[in-house]
């Protein structure tokens, strides 16, 4: 392996530990962004049941103050339910960016692999211009000894 070969191959190894990182942040993005949603779900699931007792509550005679805590609890859950659609949409943001680093990074790689290719396509190619244009000086050489020898007598 010449020593271009050699830069090369370190730089791949680090461009595949690069995308395994990436790979990686990814999956942590993606759990974190199913985290948020389930998160989400759950109090989407609090708040119909909070509107549900609401409706229930209206048709009976009940305390006012009864009504007004579950009316508390409904915004405190509606403004939740606000807080976590912003970070559903902030985590699915951050997987969208992680793909993009995957991606970029893929992209990287396979540079690198394609130019890998190059370097030994080209190594091959000099190396048997070489090996020919040997075998050509050799022929050559006894070329011109046949010659000198059918001459001498």
């Amino acid at each position: 392996m010449s020593p271009r070969q050699k830069r090369v191959q370190k730089l791949i190894d680090l461009r595949e530990r690069r995308l395994d990182q990436t790979k990686t942040e990814l999956a942590r993005a993606r759990d974190v962004a199913l985290v948020a949603e389930r998160a989400l779900a759950e109090e989407e699931r609090r708040l119909a049941r909070a509107a549900e007792q609401r409706a229930e509550l209206a048709g009976k005679n009940v305390p006012a103050r009864e009504f007004c805590e579950l009316e508390a609890f409904r915004q405190r859950s509606s403004n939740r339910r606000l807080a976590l659609t912003q970070n559903v949409r902030e985590a699915h943001r951050l997987v969208e960016k992680a793909r993009d680093q995957v991606r970029a990074a893929h992209t990287d790689l396979k540079k690198l692999e394609t130019l890998e290719q190059h370097i030994v396509a080209s190594e091959l190619a000099a190396f048997e211009r070489r090996d020919r244009r040997e075998h050509d000086e050799i022929a050559a050489q006894r070329a011109r000894g046949d010659r000198k020898e059918t001459k001498a007598p």
